[in-house]
C-alpha cells in the first residue's frame, strides 16, 4: 500500500510538472513563432517602402535633369544682359518653374 501511494504521489508530481511545462512550451514556441513572423513582416514593410522611394527618387532627378536641360538649350548662345533683361525668357523659366513642385525647389 504504501507503494503504491509512494508511485500514485510521483504521478500527481509528474502530472503538476507537465500541467506547468506543457503551456509554459506551447506559449513559448507560439511567441517565437510570432517573433519571428513580425520581423519578417517588417522586413518586407522596410523593402517594400525603400523600393517605392527608390523610384520616387528617380524620377525627381529625371524631371530636374529634363528641366535643366531645357533651360540650358533655351539660354544656350544667350549673353548675361539679354538673359538679364528679356521678359520673354523670364517668362519661359517662370512656366518651367511653375510646371512642378520639384521644379520650383530648385
Amino acid at each position: 500500500m504504501f507503494r503504491s501511494q509512494h508511485l500514485l504521489l510521483k504521478l500527481i508530481r509528474a502530472m503538476l510538472v507537465a500541467s506547468v511545462l506543457v503551456p509554459v512550451g506551447a506559449f513559448g514556441l507560439f511567441a517565437w513563432h510570432s517573433y519571428h513572423q513580425t520581423v519578417h513582416s517588417a522586413e518586407d514593410r522596410a523593402q517594400r517602402f525603400a523600393t517605392i522611394v527608390q523610384e520616387h527618387t528617380l524620377k525627381v532627378f529625371e524631371t530636374i535633369k529634363l528641366v535643366l536641360k531645357m533651360a540650358d538649350d533655351r539660354l544656350r548662345g544667350a549673353s548675361w544682359d539679354k538673359i538679364s533683361t528679356s521678359k520673354e525668357i523670364w517668362d519661359e523659366l517662370r512656366k518651367l518653374e511653375e510646371s512642378s513642385e520639384q521644379i520650383g525647389s530648385l
